[in-house]
């Protein structure tokens, strides 16, 4: 009588253990989720086995079909670890550029090439395009008149790039008054005509031209710091009347 009671009293506490958990109609699986996944929802839990639940409870196992239901996407871990590695390439690129800006213009934008000028202080006689850091024209008393054609894009002050938004807070910052100031400008190497001869027409004041043609032709082969066609004509150009 003592070990049918005692037996009976095993029974009971089973069945009231089972009755914490659910029963599984699939199958069961353990183990964990690692990397970019994470346990799937409702499919993680104390389960108890259909048909044996007097075996009470098997604590935290996957009730699924198959083995891959078990883990889904870690949908947060994957977002992270993208915006971690545009971090770092961005990162990358801005060193860099910091560290030398003709040499990071060249080898992110091989179609254009790239120059370095001194500028003393006072006013650049540079206009540039309405909301860009594109020169839209060169004035006459401008220190880089000559240096700087319109339709170049000023990338740099200084050794600290600039935008639209920045360039004309760096271009006043830089300028103290006695130091010459540093600028990096991108050429575009596309023509500006996409085809045919560019006539026009300039007026010069009497005296010498200032120019040196190559040998046997009306081609321009230098323009000379001191003539009045210093900025309007350049080495290459044809003078076809006069």
């Amino acid at each position: 009588m003592f070990i049918t009671k005692h037996l009976l009293a095993l029974v009971a506490l089973a069945v009231g253990a089972a009755s914490s958990c659910d029963v599984c109609s699939d199958e069961l699986y353990d183990g964990k989720c690692g990397g970019l996944s994470q346990e799937a929802k409702g499919k993680w839990d104390d389960w108890m086995v259909e048909g044996a639940e007097i075996l009470g409870c098997i604590e935290d196992v996957c009730c699924a079909e198959n083995k891959a239901d078990c883990c889904e996407a870690n949908v947060g871990a994957i977002v992270g670890l993208v915006i971690a590695l545009v971090v770092v390439i961005g990162g990358c690129i801005f060193m860099c550029c910091r560290e030398s800006i003709v040499a990071c213009c060249r080898e992110y934008f091989p179609d254009d090439t790239t120059y370095g000028v001194t500028v003393p202080p006072g006013p650049l006689g540079l206009k540039f395009q309405n909301g860009t850091c594109t020169v839209h024209a060169v004035t006459h008393r401008s220190p880089l008149r000559g240096v700087t054609k319109g339709g170049e894009t000023l990338v740099s002050v200084n050794g600290k790039p600039v935008n639209a938004a920045t360039m004309l807070d760096a271009i006043g910052a830089a300028d103290n008054g006695t130091s010459e100031r540093e600028l990096v400008f991108c050429r575009s190497s596309k023509p500006s005509f996409a085809a045919g001869p560019a006539f026009r027409c300039v007026g010069v004041p009497p005296g010498p031209l200032g120019l040196q043609f190559q040998k046997g032709t009306c081609t321009v082969h230098a323009v000379k710091p001191t003539s009045p066609l210093l900025g309007a004509t350049l080495a290459g150009e044809t003078l076809v009347s006069v």
